[in-house]
This record gives structure tokens, sequence and C-alpha cells, in this order.
């Protein structure tokens, strides 16, 4: 597992305009964001300790869920939650794309959680909660809403809270776990 550095350092690449983490030893690693997403755009901002937190609470929460991902994929979801808990743009809540659920999510820490479009059920990270809304990471493959809006693997959702449900819920009404759980 990576952990998190202080010699980390944010920046954009100026080629693909996405943000990106330059690690240890000349590693990079581009996040799912580009830099017209973001609020602020980090020019050589070192990892700091509020980014660690971030970091260590997203792969807590993926760990805490039980779901079987892989290393490298634990880092991935923890480096984007973390740049989009950092710096990503407000994001609008359009909940009456989603089903709303019987039982809905508890809780303001970060968890996983299942999100239902259109039928299909998709794996969110919750990131942050202010009141009922919700702010999520797709951890599932791209899906489509009815408004036509493709949701990328790592997009944020902002939703209610009735539109979310735990990952236990939702298998134990099921009496089994969906095929799009993601493919990492």
């Amino acid at each position: 597992m990576l952990l998190p550095s202080g010699h980390w350092k944010w920046f954009i690449d100026k080629q693909s305009h996405f943000l990106m983490i330059e690690m240890d030893a000349g590693l990079s690693f581009q996040t799912a964001y580009l830099d017209s997403q973001l609020k602020l755009i980090p020019e050589n901002l070192y990892f700091e300790i509020q980014h660690s937190q971030h970091y260590i609470e997203s792969l807590e929460a993926i760990h805490d869920s039980n779901v079987p991902f892989e290393n490298s994929v634990k880092t991935q979801i923890a480096l984007n939650a973390t740049a989009a808990k950092s710096f990503h743009k407000p994001v609008l809540n359009k909940s009456w794309l989603y089903s709303k659920h019987p039982y809905s999510l508890q809780g303001n820490e970060q968890q996983l959680a299942w999100l239902t479009c259109n039928g299909e059920s998709y794996l969110m990270l919750t990131l942050s909660a202010e009141g009922n809304s919700v702010l999520c990471l797709n951890l599932s493959d791209d899906f489509q809403t009815s408004d036509n809006k493709i949701h990328r693997q790592f997009s944020l959702i902002n939703v209610l809270s009735d539109r979310l449900t735990a990952l236990e819920q939702l298998a134990d009404d099921i009496d089994e776990t969906p095929d799009n759980l993601t493919h990492f």
C-alpha cells in the first residue's frame, strides 16, 4: 500500500491539462480531473497534512467496505478522492435522476454505497455530506443518466442521501451483489 508523503507535489500537466501528482523517484499519477474542473489550480503545491488526511480516510473507507480491490486500485481511488475533495469545483445536486431507496444511507463519514440509475446500481465512495446532500465519487464503469450525461469513472455526483444505500442493504435486498461492481 502506497502511503502519502510530504514530498509529493500537485501540478497541472501542460499538455493534457489534467491534475497530476509527482511522487517519489520521478513517478507521476494523473487524476481524473482537468484544470477546468478545479476551483484552485495547484502549481507545485506539496501534499499537505489535509491531503494526507483525505487520502487515509478514503483508504480506510475502502478497507472497511471489504470490497476486494487490488492495492493499486485502492491507491488510485484514494488519490482521485483526495484531489476531488481538495480542488474540485462544487457539483450541482441532481437527485431527480436517481432512484430513491427505502433505506437511505446513514452517517457522515466516508463509505462505499450504491446509487441506482435506470434500474442499475453503481458503486460510489461518499466524500462529504452537507445537510442531506452527499458528494460521491463514481467507482463504477461509465454510465449514462436520463438527461444523457455520461458519468465517467471517478466523476463526482451530488445527490440526496435517500438516493444512496449501504453496500450490505442492497445485497440483502436482492440476495446477491450487482454484476456491475466494477472490474477492478
